[in-house]
């Protein structure tokens, strides 16, 4: 299965071809220079809104996951962050990771 999880400020969204939810951070994860600078509270937001929508469990398979992220200072993202992003999402079971930086 396709799923896009976009990275905000404290909230991320995860879309299947079936639906799109937001889902807000319980805790702050943002700070003002990284959109995740707490990874374990962001990491959170994610298994919270993978699991309420039924993307992860025992019998789930494996899914093909991509991040969007924004790139607000427009230098690129480094190769520590797209790590970051990879764990981020690992709950998911990934067959396949792609990470598209949105600029802007």
């Amino acid at each position: 299965m396709q799923v896009k999880v976009k990275i905000e400020r404290n909230q991320v969204v995860i879309s299947t071809a079936k639906q799109s939810r937001t889902f807000k951070a319980s805790q702050s994860y943002s700070y003002p220079r990284l959109v995740v600078g707490d990874f374990k509270a962001a990491e959170q937001c994610v298994r919270d809104g993978a699991k309420a929508m039924g993307l992860v469990g025992f019998f789930k398979g494996k899914h093909h996951v991509r991040v969007e992220v924004h790139d607000y200072f427009g230098d690129g993202i480094m190769p520590v962050e797209r790590q970051l992003y990879r764990e981020l999402v690992g709950c998911l079971r990934i067959e396949k990771f792609e990470l598209e930086v949105l600029r802007g």
